[in-house]
């Protein structure tokens, strides 16, 4: 967490927006973590010159082509474009070699300080991501970008153990004398933040349904994460990165992750699961769709 702090830093010092950095991070992790767990298609890297995404970003033709790629083998919830009011296509669009020089000491062992390498600088693990890091990372971020704005809003990480004890009393795990929730049911969360609620909810309804006799595939998986988890936030950026959690959480509970077929989610969450929107505003957008509407959850 101190790196990526360090390094949202140094990206905002090298003149990049702070939510721009911000996304080129996220995107960085998101990337080393299919990287690490070889799901990423050959194709992405073709006449690129490397098979390394880390080597892609010292280039920075390499990496706009490489990002356009990502974004037409996944979808945007992964790789979010910049606020439309910026008038920007593409954070990829605008990226210098000075900047991408930055995610790139997050990929190779070279310290964030002195940009040096250092034997006392070890790689990290991208293997394995916690929700609870993105979440974490979600909190660095916005209070370094509007420290004030974050205080009056409330924003604060949400220690698992508390997700885990309130989501223990709506699954009726046995802990709790509570009605038992239906295999279909809907959650939702009207302050959802960075997503470890919906995270863990979208879990849990997979762990439900395949003990009730469904068979454990892709399917099921994306069909649990786009019918039953729903979330709505204020903040555009904990929005994207509840959609970017759930993306995540959906790749790890795969059966068949590196299988190269149906990549690409087949919509993105933000506007169809996630909203931008105060959740007591009766005429948003989100008011209108018919889990709300029909007061499903």
């Amino acid at each position: 967490m101190s790196d990526l702090t360090r390094a949202a830093s140094k990206l905002t010092e090298r003149g990049m927006e702070p939510l721009a950095g911000h996304r080129l991070l996220l995107r960085t992790i998101f990337i080393a973590y299919l990287e690490a767990k070889h799901i990423l298609p050959g194709s992405l890297f073709e006449g690129l010159g490397t098979v390394r995404f880390e080597n892609i970003l010292a280039s920075a033709d390499a990496t706009h082509t490489f990002f356009s790629r990502m974004r037409e083998t996944f979808n945007g919830d992964l790789s979010p474009p910049p606020p439309k009011e910026n008038g920007l296509a593409d954070i990829a669009a605008i990226l210098s070699e000075n900047q991408l020089e930055i995610p790139r000491c997050i990929l190779a062992r070279t310290d964030l300080t002195t940009l040096q390498q250092s034997l006392n600088f070890w790689r990290y693990d991208f293997d394995v991501i916690p929700i609870e890091l993105i979440s974490s990372i979600y909190e660095q971020f916005i209070h370094a970008t509007d420290p004030e704005g974050a205080q009056r809003a409330g924003t604060h990480y949400t220690p698992f153990n508390l997700v885990d004890l309130v989501l223990s009393r709506v699954f009726d795990d046995g802990l709790f004398e509570a009605k038992e929730l239906a295999l279909d049911a809907k959650i939702l969360d009207l302050s959802c933040g960075s997503g470890v609620f919906l995270v863990e909810s979208l879990r849990r309804l997979i762990a439900r349904r395949i003990p009730a006799g469904e068979k454990h595939t892709r399917e099921l998986v994306r069909e649990t994460l786009f019918e039953q988890v729903f979330g709505v936030d204020v903040e555009e950026t904990a929005v994207e990165i509840a959609a970017f959690s759930l993306c995540l959480t959906a790749f790890e509970l795969d059966p068949e992750p590196n299988a190269p077929e149906q990549l690409r989610f087949e919509r993105q969450l933000k506007g169809q699961n996630l909203f931008v929107a105060d959740a007591f505003e009766p005429e948003a957008l989100f008011a209108r769709t018919p889990p709300f509407k029909d007061k499903e959850f």
